[in-house]
């Protein structure tokens, strides 16, 4: 069996979810379907990584990583 902390070396974390977050007054969508950026804030069991997924389709990556836009 690996170790597991070769494991994250190499790029495979085993991430929990640790919060979920939005945005302030940023909202993102097409005509009229406006909806505030979402993102989940998760941790690797193992090394404690930190990683952001983004739930808003319309939403860019490029605002995950902005922490003052989030709440």
């Amino acid at each position: 069996m690996m170790d597991k902390r070769f494991l994250c070396k190499i790029g495979f974390h085993k991430h929990k979810d640790v919060k979920t977050q939005r945005t302030k007054n940023i909202y993102f969508g097409f005509a009229g379907a406006e909806l505030p950026g979402l993102r989940v804030v998760r941790e690797c069991v193992y090394c404690g990584n930190i990683s952001y997924m983004r739930l808003n389709l319309a939403m860019p990556n490029k605002y995950l990583y902005m922490e003052y836009i989030w709440r």
